[in-house]
């Protein structure tokens, strides 16, 4: 067959034999070879260097490029390097030659003859590349006279291992090439050719081509799977034998070679056994060149067991290889397994990981690691580099190692990782002595880091350590920085707590300083522990008494912890008046740094005191301070403290829509301790109760009833009343609203400008029909009240009687309210009450009623989000706009209709039923009616309607 003729058929059949699957896909190389060889052939010598991932053909095109210049008439050599025999003198330049040199030479041809080189390449002295002048003159004459006659081929495989006198011979051959019709073809292995040494380089820079095989397409190894299989191969099966290959051709036929062997059948249902099997092909294959090169196994281990800190340097002192031994084993592992940059190896097979673990032993994985921990701290690394070794030792520790893992827990809590830090003082806790201040001090780092995800295990720890504490005013000191809510939520810490603070006495008869301060702190956590006791609520009050009596211009920390505790226990309870309080509570936030570290205790109480006292001066611009002093510490839990504490500050002026955003920020940045958590959630419950929404609800209904104590189960019961309520299902509301009441009222928190259930429990009652329960409640409420004194809290509860009581007395109550609101910095509250007023006066005077409605809708539409969003929808379009003043709310079509369907006794879901809408949606427009009718509930629905369209 001609040339011409076998150019014509496709690549795959132009070689009989097991290679004709690899030439695939090749066309453009074998056409880059044909026209290497016409030029070589025409008198332009040249270089091809051919590279590749490993397992792609690099040995079949440098045969290729034989064939080619065999046809051509070229005489073609072919040799191959071999790493076990790297160390002989020109051993792979004499395999090479040998055809030359011990073959007949035709009469008349030119040149060195060969009886005068072959002595020249056995008997030369010297080690390493240096090669003998005459050598060199020699083979180039000799090269030269025979490729006078004939194109001459050298072709050398795995240049990568020819011995370096071998390659410094070749090297001078290239740049010799012009004139002579000489080719020569070279495979080197990717990695040889990223690490290539001088002489490497000198012989590769002058490569007139250079080739890379490749993997195969998808197309392609489907053609090979269809040739293997014939037909009947479903497309999954081909796809799978591709991606278990990557399309390389070596592998691939290696895979389905197995998947004959194994008579699996080509379709889709094989495709997890054909995975199975490249797996296990892939990981013999790494075995097989681990196992038969023993350097290359010791620098995989190293660089498995180092993982990301597998530096060249650290990695060959690991594997004890000396640097030729190293050198050796990174070429052979760069062949597709390894990838090595001047600062790190890596791996570019992860089937490195599973081959190398799986060849050692657990006593040799426990050793390299020991060393590997030694190197890396030798060498300077991270202390959490060295503890990731650490882990993994199951021996005795020393003391370094130990101190290593203290430092490298303390760097992985600075980076907010409280597990990490707290697997590595676990560790260090293995290797240290059961008894001792060492063992109590691993202990209190440990429980500070496992508060922040772990608090069960945390307390278990506190409750090991603090006894084994040298001195009383040791353990103070553990027990005095807890949280809390920690130090109250367990019977063992407070019984600590209580035992330490005995010992230490009275905090006055010692001057100030540490000692003082110690008693102080643990005092603020006693007095927290009964701030659900009413008899130790008591106590607490006239401790708080006391305290503000004699309260310095310049208290200490723990004074203004302390002070915060006790003011929150009077402000649940309501057992001193709100101007007290608000005045110590302001005192409080002028001395308190906001830049403190210890500033949580004082954000988990101040501002939720403040609030309730409606004292609000000064706060805004504290939180803003705090904040920013928290960011740059990157403290996240303090953060959702601060968010919190606006949100808190954003109710109290009337304006939840605002506080939602700064609430879920608070929830979304706690973490998982009660101190930085029951706060946030208890805001996001707050103001999910008063916007009605129902995704904010579910974060706060999905955590276990009594995490946050009896705060966070009044919000739950306070929040699930009012969906209940908002669904019309007043029953269940109402027994909501009650339980939180008997709950609250035996812990002794009375409080109406905390949690006032009285106020919804009474709207219920009245929406029910009850209205003596209702009045009687809603008296009771205003009692509570009015002793507080609290303006948000009295104009409330003055408005829910006026609700709840007919006649002219409402009105007068309204209007009551309305003058005690105008002295409250909350206007969602007084808009409200305005709304209430002007519905009431409509009858006797309907221009003040258009005023005060006017007003009302201003101050509720400036903290509107409120209310659900209403349809868009012009004035001229809205139902029964036409007659109504221009200060009435218009209900839109949709609200019109679902306030008819509920005036007609339909429930929720068969209002939304029947206009095709969702039940949320439904609600959604019914609670809009109802804030634009002025009306509290369904019982009040009808007539309000009638009035609105009269």
């Amino acid at each position: 067959m001609s040339k011409d003729a076998r150019n014509c058929l496709p690549v795959w059949l132009r070689r009989a034999g097991r290679d004709e699957m690899v030439l695939l896909e090749r066309e453009f190389e074998l056409a880059q070879l044909d026209g290497v060889v016409r030029d070589v052939e025409a008198g332009a010598g040249a270089l091809v260097l051919i590279s590749g991932p490993r397992g792609t053909g690099r040995s079949v095109l440098l045969r290729e490029l034989g064939e080619v210049a065999r046809t051509g008439g070229a005489e073609v050599l072919l040799a191959s390097g071999a790493l076990s025999e790297r160390g002989f003198r020109f051993g792979v330049l004499s395999r090479l030659l040998e055809p030359l040199l011990f073959g007949p030479w035709a009469p008349g041809e030119q040149g060195v003859q060969p009886d005068l080189l072959a002595p020249l390449l056995s008997d030369a002295g010297g080690t390493g590349s240096a090669v003998p002048r005459e050598l060199l003159h020699g083979l180039h004459a000799l090269l030269a006279g025979r490729s006078a006659a004939r194109m001459v081929a050298l072709l050398v495989d795995d240049l990568q291992w020819a011995d370096d006198a071998s390659l410094r011979c070749l090297a001078y051959l290239v740049t010799r090439l012009n004139g002579m019709r000489v080719l020569i073809g070279a495979v080197f292995t990717d990695g040889a050719v990223r690490s290539r040494t001088q002489l490497a380089r000198e012989f590769t820079g002058g490569a007139a081509h250079e080739l890379r095989s490749r993997r195969l397409s998808l197309a392609a190894s489907r053609t090979l799977v269809h040739e293997r299989f014939g037909e009947g191969v479903e497309d999954e099966f081909a796809l799978a034998c591709h991606e278990v290959t990557a399309g390389n051709p070596r592998d691939l036929t290696s895979l389905l070679r197995r998947a004959e062997s194994t008579r699996l059948a080509p379709v889709a249902a094989s495709v997890p056994e054909i995975r199975s099997l490249g797996e296990a092909d892939r990981r013999e294959r790494l075995a097989s060149v681990l196992g038969g090169n023993p350097a290359a196994a010791d620098l995989a281990k190293a660089v498995v067991v180092l993982g990301e800190r597998a530096h060249p340097r650290v990695a060959e002192r690991l594997s004890g290889l000396d640097p030729a031994g190293h050198g050796q084993a990174r070429q052979v592992l760069e062949d597709g397994w390894l990838s090595v940059e001047p600062q790190r190896i890596g791996l570019t097979d992860q089937d490195l990981v599973s081959v190398v673990e799986d060849s050692m032993s657990a006593a040799e994985s426990e050793s390299l690691h020991q060393r590997a921990a030694t190197l890396l701290h030798g060498y300077g690394y991270e202390p959490e580099d060295v503890a990731a070794q650490l882990l993994l030792v199951n021996s005795r520790l020393e003391r370094w190692a130990i101190d290593q893992l203290r430092v490298a827990a303390d760097a992985a809590r600075l980076r907010a990782a409280p597990e990490t830090a707290a697997r590595y003082l676990r560790r260090a806790l293995m290797d240290t002595d059961p008894a001792g201040a060492p063992r109590a001090k691993l202990l209190t780092e440990l429980a500070a880091v496992e508060l922040g995800f772990d608090q069960r295990s945390a307390i278990r720890h506190i409750t090991q350590a603090v006894p084994l504490l040298p001195t009383v005013l040791a353990r103070a000191a553990v027990l005095a920085r807890l949280p809390l809510a920690v130090a109250s939520s367990a019977p063992a810490i407070v019984d600590l707590v209580r035992a330490v603070a005995g010992e230490l006495g009275d905090p006055y008869e010692r001057p100030a300083g540490p000692e003082r301060e110690f008693i102080l702190s643990l005092e603020a956590r006693l007095r927290y522990a009964g701030i659900e006791d009413p008899v130790r609520q008591a106590a607490a009050v006239a401790r708080l008494a006391a305290l503000a009596e004699g309260w310095p211009s310049a208290a200490s920390a723990a004074e203004r912890e302390l002070a915060v505790v006790l003011l929150q226990a009077a402000t649940v309870t309501g057992r001193m008046s709100a101007d007290r309080v608000a005045a110590l509570g302001g005192a409080i936030l002028e001395q308190e740094p906001a830049s403190s570290l210890r500033v949580r205790s004082v954000l988990q109480f101040l501002p939720f005191t403040l609030v309730a006292a409606d004292s609000l001066d000064g706060l805004g611009s504290w939180l803003e301070i705090a904040w920013e002093h928290a960011r740059r510490r990157r403290d996240p839990d303090t953060e959702a403290l601060i968010e919190a504490g606006r949100a808190v500050l954003l109710l109290g002026l009337g304006r939840p829509a605002e506080a939602r955003n700064s609430a879920v920020r608070a929830f979304d940045l706690a973490g998982a301790t009660p101190d930085s958590q029951v706060l946030p959630t208890i805001v996001v419950g707050v103001v999910a109760g008063q916007l009605g929404d129902a995704e904010l609800a579910d974060r706060v209904l999905a955590l276990r009833p009594g995490t946050g104590g009896l705060g966070l189960f009044a919000v739950q019961r306070l929040l699930r009343g009012s969906l209940a309520a908002r669904r019309g299902e007043l029953d269940l509301a109402l027994a909501q609203f009650l339980d939180c009441g008997r709950r609250m009222e035996q812990a002794g928190w009375s409080n109406s400008g905390v949690y006032s259930w009285r106020t919804s429990a009474a709207m219920v009652q009245h929406q029910l029909g009850n209205t003596g329960e209702a009045r009687r409640l809603a008296e009771e409420e205003y009692e509570v009240a009015k002793a507080w004194g609290a303006p948000t809290a009295l104009g409330r509860s003055l408005r829910v009687r006026g609700t709840v009581t007919g006649g002219e007395q409402s009105t007068e109550l309204f209007r009551e309210s309305v003058r005690v609101l105008r002295r409250s910095p909350n206007q969602l509250e007084l808009g409200q009450s305005l709304i209430g007023l002007g519905a009431r006066v409509e009858g006797t005077d309907r221009r003040e009623a258009a005023r005060l409605r006017r007003e009302g809708q201003r101050l509720v539409g400036h903290g509107a989000a409120a209310w659900p969003a209403e349809e868009a929808t012009d004035s001229a379009g809205a139902v029964g706009s036409s007659g109504q003043s221009s200060e009435q709310p218009a209900l839109t079509r949709t609200e019109a209709q679902v306030a008819r369907l509920a005036a007609d006794g339909r429930t929720n879901q068969e209002i939304a039923d029947e206009l095709g809408v969702s039940r949320r949606a439904a609600e959604k427009h019914l609670t809009s009616s109802y804030r634009k009718l002025n009306i509290d509930g369904r019982a009040d629905l009808e007539n309000a309607l009638r009035a609105y369209t009269g």
